[in-house]
């Protein structure tokens, strides 16, 4: 596995053979090149319309306010990071986020003593604050 280094307020991979950091890709990881919309084909009509609704239909921002939304957005790139991602192909994680607590779905259950997970993301977001 690669390090990580720091320079300039950017995250970079740095190469283990040349110590060099690795510029950011259209797709970095363990399988370059490889694209799953062109696996269409095999696909049964549920899959590809739940697939390309991901890729072609990001959902806008409602849950979070603005200024809630830019804190959000530093806690998904420091847990997530896609610093090794050009910009246009980062994957628009917090939107997806936000729209299943603007619907309040869940993803299975919960403790009762808990709070939901829409108060769970705004408590967490004023501790961070």
């Amino acid at each position: 596995m690669a390090e990580i280094q720091q320079p300039d307020e950017k995250l970079l991979l740095i190469d283990p053979n040349t110590q060099q950091p690795i510029a950011p890709s259209k797709q970095p990881g363990y399988y370059p090149g490889y694209s799953t919309l062109s696996q269409r084909k095999f696909w049964d009509a549920a899959t590809r319309e739940t697939v390309e609704k991901r890729v072609y239909h990001i959902p806008q921002i409602r849950f979070f306010t603005a200024d809630e939304l830019i804190l959000f957005q530093a806690v998904v790139d420091r847990i997530l990071p896609q610093d090794d991602r050009l910009p246009e192909f980062r994957i628009p994680i917090a939107n997806y986020i936000d729209e299943r607590l603007f619907e309040n779905r869940i993803d299975g259950y919960r403790y009762e003593s808990m709070p939901d997970d829409r108060d769970a993301h705004k408590l967490g977001l004023k501790a961070v604050q």
